[in-house]
């Protein structure tokens, strides 16, 4: 994937997260477009792009929240590596 096309999806995702969610919300819960979004973007990624493309949707993520900063960042990371790692080639 380009980085124009990682660009312009990081956008429309974060902007669905942060107007169109609140409309989507059941009770306490609501859809969490950010790591579905992770998930369908990562297997697309190579392999030097996967931790700094999380990393950065991280950053932005703890921007957003009203919440401190780091545990988006560090948690989206992590994420991203480990499913990067058990689709290249699982645990082994």
């Amino acid at each position: 994937m380009k980085i124009w096309q990682l660009v312009i999806v990081t956008y429309v995702i974060f902007v669905a997260q942060t107007s169109v969610v609140s409309l989507l919300e059941i009770g306490e819960s609501r859809p969490q477009l950010i790591v579905m979004g992770l998930l369908v973007l990562i297997p697309t990624l190579s392999a030097r792009w996967v931790i700094p493309f999380a990393a950065a949707w991280g950053l932005i993520s703890d921007a957003l929240a009203p919440s401190g900063l780091g545990i988006d960042l560090v948690g989206f990371s992590t994420f991203a590596f480990a499913l990067w790692h058990l689709q290249r080639g699982g645990i082994y």
